[in-house]
């Protein structure tokens, strides 16, 4: 056990003391959005490897090529706010029905090989939501349970995969104004993932009523995380207002190894942004810890920590790629504004109240700064017709091996230069709707009833977006674990 854990720090030390897929980055100063000007650094490469002991910088077989810096993603600009539309109420009746139908592009790129793949994602989105209640949700006793069943279908390659979402909303008073809120969601899909997430207190503000332009509001990252996989993974995550958390991942084993028992990571982010990540090597021995420091000085430091004491922690820094608070939210009633012509609701409205919701999302352990936006299209008498949403989110610490740096298979990059790009965007508009508190509007024949009260997009897209997260984190433990065994197979 002990040749073992010091060959995989060794292996540590060859790559992070040399090249280390462990790159300084830019020397520019930490932001909340990675500077544009910063120059590509290139760490120099030298030979094959060898074996070192621990604390003996090696050569490493691969050079490594800090990826050019980026410009923050791009966003709308922000809407001059109008004067709001009449948008008096949107009562909740159980027993309504509505569908929307959409599509959603997801791309992905990853920029520390040569060439750099990308890969895009076409698919087609239908939702059916009926509404149920009063129900209770998470000491909530008024709550309505928005049932969504959703189809999401790509073409390249052709998969289809079905999701059912409860989204649990209601109303209550909020300033002087009537509060939307959700107070969480559960979604299962065709691939046996199952999430639930709930918000503390009275929950998410998702609009002021009656809607006036130039309102704002916010809402905190606070809230309790909850996954499930078919393979038997599974994450737990206690998230604070200020984005802080604490994370256990459990990462089941194949039954062909030693020690088939589940692994158990913890990940743990502190409000100045310092964090670890303490991962099993194979299930026995206690856990290694990478430990982040806050920014200083425009730098970030690293250290890789053995509990055992039997070899000292390995060092080093990266430029600092982001700054506190972790989590940033701002909402906004934009007032009367044009629906984007790709909503195709031209027989509903030309000009809408525009919702628009902005996040920031820093996670300093998983190495991501992540751009939210969702704009929500509200039209009196029918409520929301189109949604959009934008997620982007750069990652600088690549733990999955997916890049060239061996013989590690690690890589930490900061400054302005991710590693991965990952963007997702979904379009959803109203097709149809069946309302059990109005009567019929005969003038609209793509029209049942009147009065939508919810397009219930963001749930799902917030659902997807996590099993993203976890199917990285599951990647990394499974990776670091493989190292470790390869590594003490050699050794024996």
């Amino acid at each position: 056990m002990g040749i073992g854990r010091r060959a995989f720090f060794a292996l540590l030390g060859l790559a992070c003391a040399s090249t280390i897929a462990c790159s300084g980055g830019h020397s520019g100063g930490s932001g909340a959005g990675p500077p544009a000007t910063a120059a590509p650094t290139q760490v120099p490469s030298s030979g094959p490897s060898t074996e070192p002991s621990f604390g003996t910088p090696g050569p490493s077989p691969t050079p490594f090529q800090t990826p050019a810096a980026l410009p923050p993603p791009a966003t709308p600009g922000p809407l001059t706010p109008d004067a709001a539309l009449n948008v008096p109420s949107r009562p909740i009746t159980s027993g309504d029905f509505f569908a929307l139908a959409g599509r959603t592009v997801q791309s992905f790129l990853y920029r520390n090989v040569a060439p750099q793949p990308s890969v895009t994602t076409n698919s087609t989105v239908a939702q059916n939501i009926t509404v149920s209640g009063p129900v209770s949700f998470n000491g909530q006793t008024n709550a309505f349970d928005f049932v969504t069943v959703e189809s999401d279908t790509s073409t390249s390659p052709s998969v289809q995969l079905n999701t059912t979402t409860n989204g649990y909303y209601g109303t209550a008073p909020s300033g002087g104004s009537t509060g939307l809120f959700t107070f969480g969601y559960t979604s299962s899909d065709s691939d046996n993932t199952e999430i639930s997430v709930t918000y503390p207190g009275a929950g998410q503000l998702l609009d002021l009523l009656p809607e006036t332009g130039g309102a704002q509001w916010s809402n905190s990252a606070a809230q309790t995380f909850n996954e499930s996989e078919a393979d038997g993974f599974t994450a737990a995550r206690s998230e604070n207002a200020d984005g802080s958390y604490v994370e256990n991942d459990v990462i089941p084993q194949p039954s062909q190894f030693s020690t088939p028992a589940p692994l158990t990571a913890t990940l743990t982010e502190n409000s100045d942004g310092s964090g670890s990540y303490a991962f099993p090597l194979d299930g026995v021995l206690p856990n290694v810890t990478i430990n982040y420091g806050a920014p200083q000085g425009g730098s970030i430091a690293i250290s890789i920590v053995d509990p055992t004491g039997q070899n000292a922690p390995l060092d080093f820094s990266v430029a600092g790629w982001f700054s506190t608070p972790l989590y940033a939210e701002s909402d906004t009633d934009d007032g009367a504004q044009a629906i984007p012509t790709g909503c195709n609701v031209a027989t509903f409205a030309t000009l809408a109240d525009a919702i628009d919701q902005r996040i920031q999302r820093i996670d300093t352990v998983d190495g991501t700064h992540e751009w939210f936006d969702q704009i929500t299209y509200v039209v009196p008498n029918d409520g929301p017709v189109c949604v959009t949403l934008n997620d982007v989110i750069y990652a600088y610490y690549d733990l999955t091996g997916q890049g060239n740096e061996a013989p590690l298979g690690l890589t930490f990059s900061g400054g302005s230069s991710p590693l991965q790009v990952d963007d997702l965007t979904t379009t959803l508009a109203l097709t149809s709707a069946t309302l059990q508190s109005v009567g019929r509007r005969p003038d609209a024949a793509k029209v049942s009833s009147v009065s939508l009260r919810i397009a219930d997009a963001r749930t799902r897209f917030l659902a997807t977006l996590e099993r993203r997260r976890a199917q990285r984190m599951e990647l990394v433990a499974r990776h670091l674990s493989a190292l470790f065994r390869e590594r003490r197979k050699h050794h024996r």
